[in-house]
């Protein structure tokens, strides 16, 4: 029972969760900041683990964006991002990118 996989497993466990925790708030803190920069504001950041395309990309998370744009209009976008990519918006439709 004192093997040495008891104690590393769960340490292993936690440093993966707090990882993605904090991925997590970094990611939202970017596209909140991307979104600022476009001049949209009320932006409302929500994760959307099983978002379409989400499958097949295994280091970018999805996210479900609600904002006013700048002529007051309600709007709601997807966008990916990661630490290194930074933020890609989803809908080409929309003109405010």
């Amino acid at each position: 029972m004192n093997s040495p996989f008891f104690l590393i497993f769960p340490a292993f466990l936690a440093l993966i969760i707090t990882f993605r925790i904090t991925a997590h708030f970094l990611d939202k803190d970017r596209v909140r900041s991307a979104a600022a920069c476009k001049g949209w504001s009320k932006i409302n950041v929500q994760w959307e683990p099983f978002a379409l395309g989400s499958i097949f990309e295994n280091k970018e998370r999805f996210y479900s964006v609600s904002f006013v744009d700048r002529e007051g209009i309600s709007r709601r976008l997807q966008c990916k991002t990661s630490m290194l990519t930074g933020v890609s918006w989803l809908d080409r439709d929309f003109t405010g990118f």
